[in-house]
């Protein structure tokens, strides 16, 4: 131990400090070591007042064309925030979704304790990094008013972490870049280039956002194609 230590601690420097001020400098150092690590990627805050069963009712009213009570494969093409973890929700492997199913997973956000999230994924633009995108997460209508917009713009190497403007969030919270757990359509757009209107003006793009899938492990890539002509 340092001897300035020992001698705040009212220890001899030439010796072992007593262990009675182990407990002590547990407490000291284990805060100092927290208030320089980096913020975590799930702020434990409480979940929106989420009500599953209408959120997964609402969904399905919204995408399901053919008024089967399912959304099928060719359903979710329009809700690319179910469709991209198609997996996750589609429990019973019949390639549907059920009002059931997708109240089971927010269910799950909610066992999570999961209030704000820190969401990152990538742009590409012809299979290269884009830098310097506007992106925009903007929450699907059947959550109602229980989820805000969030918005980020793409490094160099084509990463962005979305968050809600710092206004919109508690004051505890104002310094940290995150999201509240749902399922949002994705717009890009771009300074210089033309990107097209199916990935943001008629967006096809979706993504959810939760603390499975902002795990860096499984980050979301979107992958936009188009011409290379400039504004």
């Amino acid at each position: 131990m340092n001897s300035s230590w020992r001698r705040w601690l009212g220890c001899d420097p030439r010796t072992a400090c007593p262990q009675r001020f182990a407990p002590l400098l547990v407490c000291l150092l284990i805060p100092a070591i927290a208030g320089c690590s980096r913020q975590p990627s799930s702020l434990h805050v409480p979940p929106p007042p989420f009500d599953p069963p209408r959120i997964g009712a609402q969904a399905v009213a919204t995408y399901d064309t053919d008024q089967d009570s399912q959304l099928s494969v060719q359903e979710l093409a329009a809700c690319d925030g179910i469709a991209r973890h198609l997996k996750d929700y589609d429990l019973d492997g019949d390639n549907r979704v059920s009002a059931a199913e997708i109240a089971g997973r927010v269910n799950r956000w909610i066992a999570a304790n999961t209030g704000l999230v820190q969401f990152s994924f990538s742009v590409t633009w012809n299979g290269s990094p884009l830098q310097g995108a506007h992106v925009e997460l903007i929450p699907e209508n059947f959550f109602e008013s229980l989820l805000l917009p969030g918005s980020g713009t793409t490094d160099a190497s084509g990463s962005v972490t979305v968050s809600i403007a710092g206004d919109q969030l508690p004051e505890t919270h104002r310094n940290f870049p995150v999201m509240k757990p749902g399922i949002y359509k994705v717009r890009i757009t771009h300074p210089q280039l033309q990107i097209p209107p199916r990935y943001n003006t008629r967006t096809t793009l979706g993504c959810e956002v939760s603390s499975e899938t902002g795990n860096p492990t499984s980050r979301i890539r979107f992958e936009l194609q188009g011409l290379e002509n400039k504004t």
